[in-house]
């Protein structure tokens, strides 16, 4: 599974840097004393609770997580929310983006049509967003990031964008990895597991929860694959 906070930085960052920023400084709370444990970037800020741990081994544990947009993305998805709900009285088909959806400055990729579709009874709207900051996948491969609104429920997308996206992770300590779920009730033997990328956000957060939760220096593999 891939997500936005998988993207690597246009710069390869060393092993030992990325250590280093997650456990003396990406967190903003990282002893033993402290509840929440804060990784923000610059579009949104992720905070793993503590207290959803559940041990699977020694070593490998599952924990809850909460992305929370920071302002200007927060502001832009609600004004892209309120106009695509304007398209759900609109017959199906594709539609030109108003120029003033483009809250978050000049584009820096391709501006797609909006795209009303369904049924009278199912009805969603869908746009691309035409900035690479807001990209799914990596800097190298980058893909649209995207609102996809279910028109019969408009008070729950303003909602989901307000109260932010929780997901349970699995971080594996000893093994360098790092996996998702599709259902946050799934067994953890159900994640979606990929090795940890160290030049990725997903590296930042391995070092600085896995240093939380088991209070000792973790595994990071050598990058000349020396053990």
């Amino acid at each position: 599974m891939t997500t936005r906070r998988q993207r690597a930085p246009s710069a390869i960052v060393s092993l030992a840097i990325v250590a280093s920023l997650a456990i003396l400084g990406s967190a903003s709370a990282t002893d033993q004393g402290k509840r929440f444990l804060e990784f923000s970037s610059d579009n949104d800020t992720i905070t793993f609770d503590l207290n959803t741990v559940q041990i699977v081994d020694p070593g490998r544990f599952t924990v809850v997580g909460t992305t929370i947009d920071n302002l200007d993305v927060l502001k832009f998805k609600l004004r892209v929310v309120g106009t695509l709900k304007g398209f759900c009285t609109r017959p199906v088909g594709k539609y030109a983006t108003p120029q003033d959806l483009l809250a978050l400055g000049p584009a820096d990729m391709p501006i797609q049509n909006i795209e009303v579709q369904g049924d009278s009874t199912r009805k969603t709207v869908l746009w691309y967003f035409p900035y690479e900051r807001l990209a799914l996948g990596t800097a190298s491969k980058p893909s649209e990031g995207f609102k996809l609104i279910f028109c019969n429920d408009i008070i729950g997308e303003y909602r989901d964008v307000t109260n932010g996206f929780r997901m349970k992770e699995l971080f594996d300590c000893k093994r360098a990895l790092h996996g998702l779920f599709l259902n946050p009730d799934d067994d953890p033997s159900k994640a979606v597991t990929s090795v940890v990328n160290f030049n990725t956000e997903v590296g930042r957060y391995y070092v600085g929860v896995c240093n939380a939760v088991l209070n000792r220096d973790v595994y990071i593999p050598d990058p000349a694959g020396t053990q």
